[in-house]
């Protein structure tokens, strides 16, 4: 259950207090680099589709839990603590001629918690016993956004969907008292589905644009499935910010500090308050 709603928790706090100062999906932060909020001049359209680019993505990620110790009955607690993932993948983004100001963004990231697996401990205090884990997780996050540009402004909105998996091993060691410590393994899941609306900008740092900062930040609501709990709800915001240098009009380069915090509610008791995911990423976005 404290996977279950951590992944349910990474977007409001850091909101709050960092705007543009932090980062959203993987999606919504290549579109920045290929919109025409974070570009000058016009883009020459062909027919069919406008324009296509691809963009390998790398992200870093640090997960943390609003509370590093929790009481899941009325004699037993468990601690919470949080994850490294190592997820790369990438973006497919598109701008059609008969919605030139609106582009669409399919995003993949794939990755595991191998860097720092999660070792926390359970104890029950009658009768006493310890419980001792460490969980080994694949993740994988699915996003569609689309972004459309705010007429002569340099805005454009965000909204889409996103749907995360994390699949779960966990190598436990039981200790009882009189008892030798005993070992076994279990698995669970916890599947998020939500939808998200924000903003997102671009801001030339440079006479020739080819520098650039950008930033967004998008509202995320969602539903929380877990395959030894119930469903539960979560809010939270979503947000970016980083840098993005042009190289040429085919090829560009970006990084950014990326964070989720999703808070969870209707959740069973024990449940953290909230989840943050943060991290940096870069990419390399290909223009065709």
């Amino acid at each position: 259950m404290g996977r279950a709603a951590a992944m349910a928790t990474t977007g409001m706090i850091l909101m709050a207090s960092a705007a543009l100062g932090q980062t959203v999906a993987p999606p919504p932060e290549e579109v920045v680099v290929a919109s025409p909020v974070a570009t000058s001049g016009e883009t020459v359209l062909v027919p069919g589709i406008a324009e296509i680019q691809f963009s390998p993505r790398f992200w870093y990620l640090f997960e943390s839990y609003g509370q590093p110790n929790r009481r899941i009955s009325p004699n037993s607690f468990a601690t919470n603590n949080g994850d490294e993932f190592a997820l790369g993948g990438a973006s497919v983004s598109a701008r059609f001629n008969f919605l030139p100001e609106t582009i669409f963004v399919l995003t993949g990231l794939y990755g595991t918690n191998g860097p720092a697996p999660a070792q926390n401990e359970s104890f029950t205090e009658s009768p006493p016993s310890v419980l001792q884990n460490t969980n080994n997780t694949n993740r994988i996050d699915i996003e569609l956004l689309a972004i459309s540009k705010i007429p002569n402004h340099d805005w454009a909105w965000i909204a889409g969907g996103r749907f995360e998996r994390h699949d779960d091993t966990f190598t436990n060691t039981l200790f009882l008292p009189n008892s030798p410590p005993s070992n076994f393994k279990t698995t669970g899941s916890v599947s998020l589905y939500s939808g998200k609306a924000g903003l997102l900008a671009g801001v030339p740092l440079t006479a020739d644009a080819n520098l650039r900062l950008f930033g967004n930040i998008m509202a995320v609501v969602g539903v929380g499935s877990e395959s030894a709990g119930p469903n539960f709800g979560f809010v939270g915001p979503d947000a970016s910010i980083g840098l993005q240098y042009t190289f040429s009009p085919t090829i560009s380069a970006d990084m950014r500090y990326r964070v989720f915090v999703y808070f969870p509610f209707s959740a069973p008791p024990g449940t953290p308050s909230y989840v943050v995911y943060q991290g940096p990423m870069i990419g390399v976005n290909f223009k065709f």
